[in-house]
């Protein structure tokens, strides 16, 4: 772990050289490979890739949030430039006291099923409550309420009296959904992490969800990492996209780059399996299985599914090719 004095200009988060694994059966898998991120004050990153990829793993290891009973981050670094003083901090490496003060404050989490997100056996209003006075100690009732309301109101939750009396089985997904988004922008972050926020919604609420994102990313000035299997929802709300692939970033690209033309053969075959509309025939999809993690022990994790690879592509290891902002992994690319 190491200190950092200096960042790009604009940029508020750093991720570098992420490795993070999970246990089991006496092993350790390693699920992350030397991840490498940055968002920008304002900006929205999308990261997207299969199921298995690293992408949840990732939102995770950002906030130091794996079970230590069911894995660790065990390299690398996270650089923070806090809001209050400027101050350059390592996630990766402060004490849990200066952690509990970025969780919830600095940087929200939500995630991809609203449920999991309260306490089905408390009322709302006691949950909200309970999550501001973590970073308001002393804080005025009158204060909090008017807060909450705004809040709620932002995410078109009315009316908030009735919202914050509610146990969260009297609302559906989708106003659950919207009342965590509320949650995680309570304490006023810099940074929203939105891990797969719509998947278990129907495409009507997905499609809401997606509009209240964009409509609270502009009214709060917010940074956004948008975690996504679907490349859609991703082209809808990102700036800059990255790919990953078994635990590692195989592209990186602004979003109208990489939507126009993609460099690596995963992110090629994975904008072709999107359904489009009015299409007719069959979907294309990805022959082939996304390997478990741990299981490609050399050589381009994605050769046994690309119609480009030959002999060298399962010998050796694809390095990041950089050319202006765009990044990519591959033997046979651009």
């Amino acid at each position: 772990m190491s200190e950092k004095q200096s960042m790009p200009s604009g940029c508020i988060l750093e991720g570098e050289k992420l490795s993070a694994e999970y246990f089991s059966a006496g092993k350790n898998i390693p699920v992350l490979k030397e991840v490498d991120i940055s968002l920008k004050e304002r900006e929205c990153i999308g990261i997207a890739g299969e199921s298995g990829c690293g992408k949840s793993t990732l939102a995770l290891s950002l906030l130091r949030l794996i079970d230590e009973d069911e894995g660790r981050v065990f390299g690398g670094n996270i650089f923070f430039r806090e809001k209050k003083h400027e101050e350059i901090i390592n996630i990766a490496a402060v004490d849990k006291h200066r952690l509990l003060k970025v969780r919830g404050k600095e940087i929200s989490l939500v995630t991809q099923d609203p449920y999991t997100s309260f306490n089905p056996v408390i009322k709302l209003y006691r949950q909200f409550r309970e999550a501001y006075s973590v970073h308001n100690p002393g804080f005025e009732e009158k204060d909090f309420f008017l807060r909450v309301s705004s809040l709620l109101e932002s995410v078109n939750l009315y009316p908030p009296e009735k919202i914050l009396q509610s146990y969260p089985h009297q609302l559906s997904g989708g106003m659950l959904q919207r009342a965590s988004l509320a949650m995680a922008l309570l304490n006023e972050p810099r940074i929203l992490i939105a891990d797969e926020p719509t998947s278990s919604l129907d495409v009507t609420i997905q499609k809401k969800i997606m509009e209240t994102l964009k409509n609270l990313r502009s009214l709060y000035n917010l940074s956004i990492i948008f975690i996504s299997h679907d490349l859609n929802l991703i082209s809808e709300i990102a700036d800059r996209v990255y790919v990953l692939y078994a635990g590692k970033v195989v592209e990186t690209a602004p979003s109208a780059e990489f939507f126009k033309d993609p460099y690596h053969p995963y992110s090629a075959v994975l904008l072709k399996s999107l359904p489009k509309l009015g299409a007719r025939g069959r979907i294309a999809s990805i022959p082939g299985r996304a390997p478990q993690p741990g299981a490609i022990k050399k050589g381009c994790a994605f050769a046994p599914r690309c119609s480009y690879a030959d002999g060298e592509c399962f010998r050796n290891e694809p390095p990041l090719t950089r050319s202006g902002e765009r990044e990519w992994a591959c033997l046979k690319g651009k």
